[in-house]
Parts: structure tokens; sequence; C-alpha cells
């Protein structure tokens, strides 16, 4: 299969792991059975910013991805256009796009970061926020003419940092193993998905604790309706 990630340093467009259907499309929570002592999240649009003024913050406190000019913010409605553009020129034949625009439009909560340079936006990543301390990674994308400069893991880290402060403890991430262990991600085998992995993708779901002494996680893996459809877990 191919992997969603198109700027690791080991990779160009193909990773033979889990599919492209699969391995940015997860979103993680806790067992139904733990719900009711989790308490209601804060909208993370107001720990960490959302819409018009969260722009104006993310340009005052900028991060530049390392060995390039890209500057990351949080990603505002009028990006979705270009947002859209990057996904079917990096992974030709798969259709993310109604998945990126549930994500980005309608799931509550959700943290989109893009990268832009000489006013061309090059590069996004997803945050989903599962429960008070559990989010999720993905889609990520960066452009094709950007690969291997550092601004995919820019992104991620930019989103993890944010998650921080926010107050989350955990995020977790379906991918190329050697990628996200880069990045400090660790293999996962606490949480089952909603549905059953194929047994040479295990390495592949990693979490990583944003930090100490956040509690372990454990349970199942919960999703919304758009990521409810065995086909997204499936080769």
């Amino acid at each position: 299969g191919k992997e969603r990630v198109q700027d690791a340093s080991t990779t160009e467009r193909v990773f033979r792991h889990p599919t492209v259907k699969d391995v940015h499309r997860c979103i993680v929570g806790p067992n139904p059975a733990h719900l009711s002592r989790v308490p209601p999240r804060p909208s993370l649009r107001k720990r960490v910013g959302h819409g018009s003024q969260g722009l104006t913050r993310d340009v005052q406190n900028a991060t530049l991805a390392p060995m390039d000019d890209a500057l990351i913010r949080e990603g505002v409605s009028g990006d979705l256009a270009r947002i859209e553009r990057l996904y079917p020129d990096a992974f030709p034949g798969e259709d993310l796009l109604p998945l990126v625009r549930t994500l980005v439009q309608d799931t509550p909560d959700v943290l989109s970061l893009v990268a832009v340079a000489e006013s061309a936006l090059i590069g996004h990543v997803v945050f989903t926020p599962c429960s008070a301390a559990v989010a999720l990674l993905g889609p990520l994308v960066v452009t094709t003419t950007r690969r291997k400069r550092g601004i995919g893991s820019a992104l991620v880290r930019t989103g993890l940092d944010r998650l921080r402060s926010a107050g989350y403890g955990h995020v977790l991430v379906l991918g190329d193993p050697a990628y996200y262990g880069r990045l400090g991600f660790a293999v996962e085998r606490s949480i089952a998905p909603p549905f059953p992995l194929p047994e040479r993708w295990c390495d592949a779901w990693r979490s990583i604790s944003l930090r100490g002494g956040a509690p372990p996680l454990r349970g199942m893996l919960r999703v919304p309706p758009a990521w409810n459809e065995p086909t997204l877990w499936a080769p």
C-alpha cells in the first residue's frame, strides 16, 4: 500500500505497509464503559485558536519549517480549496477529499494546520480530538515539490506542541513506523481499533505521550460516523 506521508526522508511515494485507505483514518477514544468518567473536553477551538482570530495569533507565533521558508499556521475556511488541491496530486487514485472535507468542515474541535510558502499552500495536517486527553493525527500531506525538507515533521511537531499546551496527554497515528518513530511515536498495544487491523500493520499503530505522568490509555477505539466504515480499516 501507499503511505500518506509524502516528505519522509526515506520515502518518496510508496511505503509497503498500511494502504492509503487506512494510514491516517483512525480516531481513538476510551472504552465506551469509561465514557461516563471522562469530563467534557473544552473546545479545542477555544484552547488553540480558530478562524480569523486563530490565524492572527498563528502569524504572530509563526513556526518556520526547518530547511525551508514555510510558515505553519492554523487553517481557516478560505484555505479549503487550496487544501483540496494537495491531495489528488500527492495520492493519485485515492479520493481523500470527502474525508478531508468532513474533518475540516464538520468534525467538532479539529485542529487543522497548513504550511504556506511564497503564498502557496504546500502542506496540511489534521489532529482530531477524541476525548479530553487524546487526539488522532491524520491525514498528513506535503506537496510533491516540497518533499524531504522537514515540512511534514514541522506540521506534526507544531500540532503536538499546540495539543500539549491545550492539555492533551496522548496523540495516536496509523502510519509509517520509521517516519513516525523518528518523531517520537512508539508502538501502541493498549487500544483496540474498531475493526481488526492486519497483523503486518501492528507496528504502524503508534502513540506519543505529550506530558509526563499522563495516564496510560486503555479501551477501544471510538470513531465518529465518518470513520465507522470497515473499508477504511482494510487493505
